[in-house]
């Protein structure tokens, strides 16, 4: 890119300065060239830190394929220099590169916008539950039964996780040892091996947390068949406040 358009395109926000909030309409991309940003999504009126950015990364390159609505808060967490980049500027930089090039971007952003409305609907609940969720899916495409139960490859799992969730690795691992905590599900990183021990359980576990926040949940079928099954349901809120007393214990620095 032309020195003289990154002079033009510049910006430099303060520590703690907002680049934009969620919801907010937006038509362009970032480009940090120094400094870090933290990604923020708000869940369940708490604040989430999805990831943390620095130098060379971007974000915000959805608002260029049409997706306009910004889907996190992106504050800056140091003095923070970057550059924007608009639609017209993307386009004169694509004109450069081969036209099949350009087809597998786009084919792959519309893929990604597809994955994040179906995801808006169908997973977000709160994070364990959407972690839980996706995991279980990536196994069951990635992996295979055993005698030990669903197994996949753990450094593909937690890739796809991270790019359908937009979380950091750093999040996936805290949380996958919670996970284990309370016996969900094991991982080894030596052996690049996550094994999810019972299927059926964790299936009836993530319609449990369902219908602790969604009511038309608990008019289903399958909810009062589970809610009819008092030991499980004891058992499974159990797991849940487990795993709230370690989302408490981490938020203050414990273990």
């Amino acid at each position: 890119m032309p020195e003289s358009l990154i002079k033009s395109n510049a910006l430099v926000f303060k520590k703690g300065e907002t680049i934009f909030k969620e919801g907010d309409v937006g038509d362009v991309m970032y480009i940090i060239r120094s400094g870090r940003v933290e990604i923020v999504k708000n869940v369940n009126d708490e604040e989430l830190v999805l990831a943390t950015l620095s130098a060379n990364s971007f974000f915000g390159e959805m608002a260029l394929f049409g997706d306009k609505t910004r889907s996190a808060t992106v504050r800056a967490l140091d003095e923070t220099h970057m550059i924007t980049i608009n639609k017209a500027i993307l386009d004169l930089q694509l004109s450069r590169v081969p036209d099949w090039f350009v087809a597998i971007m786009r084919t792959l952003v519309n893929r990604l916008k597809d994955t994040n409305k179906r995801l808006k609907s169908r997973y977000y609940i709160n994070l364990e539950y959407s972690l839980l969720k996706m995991i279980l899916w990536v196994a069951t495409s990635l992996g295979e039964k055993t005698d030990e139960g669903l197994k996949a490859p753990l450094g593909r799992t937690i890739k796809d996780v991270q790019a359908i969730l937009g979380v950091s690795k750093d999040e996936v691992l805290v949380k996958l040892k919670d996970f284990v905590f309370v016996k969900l599900l094991t991982y080894s990183a030596e052996s690049n091996e996550i094994i999810i021990p019972d299927v059926e359980k964790l299936n009836k576990f993530l319609l449990f947390m369902q219908g602790k926040k969604d009511k038309k949940t608990r008019m289903t079928f399958d909810f009062e068949k589970l809610n009819k099954d008092a030991e499980s349901m004891q058992y499974f809120e159990k797991i849940f406040r487990l795993l709230g007393r370690r989302k408490g214990e981490t938020a203050d620095g414990g273990s």
